[in-house]
């Protein structure tokens, strides 16, 4: 009866832990994104909202880098996968189609614009800036400044949040076979700047869906300055969203919290 009790008990502290970190990762999340384009399409004869306009974002070459749908009040959100130069393509059954001029989206800002659509196809000049507000990206700004010096040097390899989702990947480790560190070099694993022991532990942390980016360095000599020094013979940096929409990004200040709640617990059940 008293090995039954004690069985009981662990499976319970088991069921608790797993809702505590679930908690923690995914409870109450607030948007906190890296580079933000927002605004409205109106009708530029009657300056209604226009509902239900496709806008898509392009790069300098033309690619496209995201679309959203205007809602019912015209107003569109889309998040830019990285800072850079972009266009606007706007269209819609009833209106000529219509491309934006270019807009700066840097990061920690977001840039608010009024884009007109006519029914006819005389030419317009569809944008029209009518803000930009900076908000705290956080350790987001570091690991965009290193990850673009990267992307032009080469010497290491990186993955920014579009191409993550293009990758469309079963788990986060799988980015780990493009590093391919040199002889018997073990990798150091960074989630958000905190070591990580292996695979399976990020895996079990962390989906693919919450990632912001990826950073690979397989050589030594090809750290970032901030990582050099710390006897790193291969680094795969890992770094979480901040705009999962519902609630806010995964701490560690809260995980940390919930495994101090599950302590008390514990020495309760004891």
């Amino acid at each position: 009866m008293a090995t039954r009790r004690r069985c009981i008990a662990r499976f319970r502290i088991l069921l608790l832990t797993t809702t505590l970190v679930t908690v923690a990762l995914f409870a109450g999340r607030t948007p906190a994104a890296a580079q933000l384009v927002s605004g409205t399409v109106i009708d530029e004869s009657s300056e209604q909202p226009i509902a239900g306009a496709a806008i898509e974002l392009t790069d300098t070459l033309g690619l496209a880098r995201g679309s959203v749908v205007a809602d019912t009040a015209g107003a569109f959100r889309i998040m830019v996968p990285q800072p850079g130069k972009y266009r606007l393509r706007v269209s819609h059954i009833a209106y000529a189609s219509t491309e934006t001029g270019t807009i700066d989206a840097a990061l920690g800002v977001e840039v608010k614009l009024e884009l007109r659509m006519s029914p006819s196809a005389v030419p317009l000049e569809p944008l029209r800036v009518v803000g930009r507000s900076e908000f705290n990206a956080g350790w987001l700004q570091e690991y965009y400044d290193r990850a673009m010096m990267t992307r032009r040097s080469g010497v290491g390899r990186v993955f920014f949040r579009d191409e993550v989702e293009r990758a469309n990947v079963p788990a986060v480790s799988w980015f780990m076979t493009y590093l391919q560190p040199r002889g018997r070099c073990n990798p150091t694993i960074l989630l958000d700047g905190l070591e990580v022991e292996d695979v399976r532990q990020l895996d079990a942390m962390l989906q693919p869906f919450a990632l912001e980016g990826v950073e690979l360095y397989n050589n030594r000599a090809f750290l970032p300055p901030r990582y050099a020094n710390r006897g790193y013979c291969a680094l795969a940096m890992f770094w979480t969203r901040r705009d999962i929409e519902g609630g806010r990004p995964f701490t560690w200040k809260r995980l940390l919290a919930a495994a101090g709640l599950l302590a008390g617990i514990l020495l309760l059940v004891q």
